[in-house]
């Protein structure tokens, strides 16, 4: 069970700049709007409620470049877990300065229901025809892997045909009409290795050979105890973003 840190003071340094964070919801606290500086040094600070104090370490806000392209594939005779519509993403920093990538997005669709509703309870007995019948509605759902990739080690910053989502055969997803919002963050090397652990540790549990689970380090620190552990990662990125509809 997850316990929110109420109460707590937290705030963004840019170098002689402090930018407070408001708690929007108990545990969650938001920015003001902000325009980060492409290059530049940020560093969060925590305060608990009970006065225990947290720091990242400084990172630097990297640039995101454009999503090449973003594109599917029906594939069939693969495997029982594998046929279906597999979506792809191109993408490409011409600076060669990116070289590490994360990846969100969120698909919305259309559903039409069989029998349409033609009639409105208003209460009691009191039943009245609707104007229009309702018989559609759109879902939503956002990733819930975690998908990366880097360049590192390769000649050119370009990423060609990544994996980026699946819809089984089955799926009734895409019977009318499906989009996907893909976002894209530029990562340093250090915050790649902290979501590539995370996505190990997570992700391939189920065999005696995969990576066994234990204390992820991130970039946050104690201030008051060298001894006290601090779980998560403070990062820093612009994103770029972009619709697909199928």
């Amino acid at each position: 069970k997850i316990i929110p840190e109420q109460g707590a003071s937290l705030q963004i340094v840019h170098g002689s700049e402090t930018f407070p964070m408001t708690e929007s919801q108990p545990g969650i606290y938001e920015t003001p709007v902000v325009q980060g500086v492409t290059g530049d040094g940020y560093q969060l600070l925590i305060t608990t409620h009970d006065g225990r104090k947290y720091a990242s370490e400084v990172v630097v806000l990297k640039k995101s470049p454009e999503i090449k392209s973003i594109y599917a594939k029906y594939l069939t005779n693969q495997t029982a877990f594998e046929d279906g519509i597999h979506f792809y993403l191109d993408t490409e920093d011409l600076t060669g300065k990116s070289r590490f990538y994360r990846w969100e997005f969120q698909e919305t669709y259309e559903i039409k229901t069989p029998f349409p509703s033609t009639l409105e309870w208003l209460g009691g007995n009191n039943v009245v025809f609707r104007d229009k019948p309702i018989d559609r509605c759109w879902a939503a759902d956002t990733s819930r892997n975690i998908v990366i990739g880097t360049t590192s080690g390769l000649k050119d910053d370009r990423i060609t045909a990544l994996q980026l989502h699946f819809l089984p055969f089955y799926s009734y997803a895409m019977r009318i009409r499906y989009s996907i919002l893909v976002r894209q963050f530029t990562l340093t090397e250090q915050a790649y290795r902290y979501w590539k652990t995370l996505r190990d540790i997570n992700q391939t549990q189920g065999s005696l050979f995969d990576v066994q689970p234990g204390e992820l380090r991130g970039n946050i620190r104690s201030l008051d105890s060298d001894d006290e552990s601090a779980l998560g990662y403070f990062d820093a990125s612009t994103f770029s973003e972009k619709r697909v509809f199928f």
